[in-house]
């Protein structure tokens, strides 16, 4: 409701010599709709009309009806009015609003999706090489015409499609696979001891069953006679027994309480910086960085952007690590080791122990775990 009056504009009127009854039946006979009515104790009546209803109370004036003054004004209508007698400022607003709107028709961020081997880096390149950067136009990008340059550009790149949405470019990529080649063997053995709980054999001959205690290199399976070839799935359950160490002595920082903080623009790919010294303004500090881009409505982002860096002064300190702080860096040191070892297999039980000794904190982790053995 406030937004349809704000596009086609009120006034808030003042009408004298005429009771406040008289002028809503005078309003209500002429079709003039109105609201916001108040009335004072000299005969005085305010209400708000839209700028048709004030031409007709201005008929009613020149008939002798009433009398009326208008106090406010309020609207788009109103405003550009207003802004006729002030050209400069008129025709700065117009400009202003074209540039916006023609720079929302260009790319100014590219965001690169799907890439796992190939740097990111890398295909920026290869785009920018083709004409997709900040810069360009939205409508330039030809995506059959970039997947088959790309493609012959970067071996691993099976595919690539950019969507523009907007002022930014949604680069969606897939990299290819290559296939794992096995190679066949005659015997499998096992790469690490322990007590098979279950044998899967699809081609040859099992050596070991369910209960068994192998060792590390023991033979599995082997393959029939008359083919080159064994094929098996044996689990065991493993043990393991990894050792981790980390100083006693640390270095902590402490925050003085001293920041520092400087201001950037950035315009497509210029930046203008409002300071005049750079690098670091302490010598140890955090440094945070904020880009915060500039977007009109909803045609995406604009060409601009506002880079604000804080730099946070700190201390080293010489400290000591507690037990428990020791404990939390060493144990996730020690199970993402162990996780590595045993690949898609699971751990099924853990125990840790922490001990000091020469200076250092170390924790030392047994496990138990359910895994594949055979070596494929």
């Amino acid at each position: 409701m406030r937004r349809g009056k704000s596009i086609t504009g009120s006034v808030r009127v003042a009408v004298f010599g005429i009771s406040a009854e008289r002028l809503i039946n005078l309003c209500a006979a002429g079709e003039i709709a109105f609201r916001g009515v108040k009335t004072s104790g000299d005969g005085e009546t305010e209400l708000t009309v839209k700028p048709s209803g004030l031409r007709k109370l201005r008929e009613l004036e020149k008939r002798g009806l009433l009398s009326l003054s208008v106090k406010e004004s309020f609207g788009i209508p109103y405003f550009f009015k207003g802004l006729r007698r002030r050209y400069a400022l008129f025709l700065g607003l117009l400009l202003s609003v074209g540039a916006v709107w023609t720079s929302s028709f260009y790319i100014w961020q590219i965001e690169v999706r799907g890439n796992r081997e190939i740097p990111t880096a890398v295909i920026l390149s290869a785009l920018r090489e083709e004409g997709v950067r900040p810069g360009a136009s939205a409508f330039s990008v030809d995506n059959r015409m970039l997947e088959n340059r790309l493609v012959l550009k970067i071996p691993k790149l099976a595919w690539i499609t950019v969507n523009v949405r907007g002022s930014t470019a949604w680069v969606i990529v897939r990299e290819k696979t290559d296939k794992p080649v096995r190679e066949e063997k005659s015997e499998l053995r096992a790469k690490r001891g322990g007590v098979v709980v279950k044998v899967v054999v699809t081609r040859g001959t099992a050596t070991v069953q369910k209960g068994d205690t192998v060792a590390e290199g023991q033979l599995l399976c082997e393959s029939f006679p008359w083919e080159n070839r064994a094929e098996a799935r044996v689990t065991a359950r493993t043990w393991y027994e990894l050792s981790e160490a980390i100083p006693v002595s640390c270095v902590k920082k402490e925050y003085t309480g001293a920041e520092k903080g400087r201001t950037a623009a950035i315009f497509g790919e210029k930046r203008i910086n409002f300071y005049f010294t750079g690098g670091n303004p302490y010598t140890c500090c955090d440094k945070i960085t904020e880009n915060k881009r500039l977007s009109f409505l909803d045609r995406g982002l604009l060409p601009t952007s506002v880079l604000r860096e804080s730099f946070y002064e700190w201390r080293p300190m010489a400290a000591e690590l507690s037990e428990r702080e020791a404990e939390a860096i060493l144990k996730a040191r020690l199970i993402s080791r162990l996780n590595g070892m045993i690949g898609s297999g699971s751990v099924t039980d853990t125990g840790f122990e922490l001990r000091r000794e020469d200076g250092l904190y170390v924790l030392t982790l047994r496990a138990e775990c359910l895994e594949e053995i055979a070596d494929l």
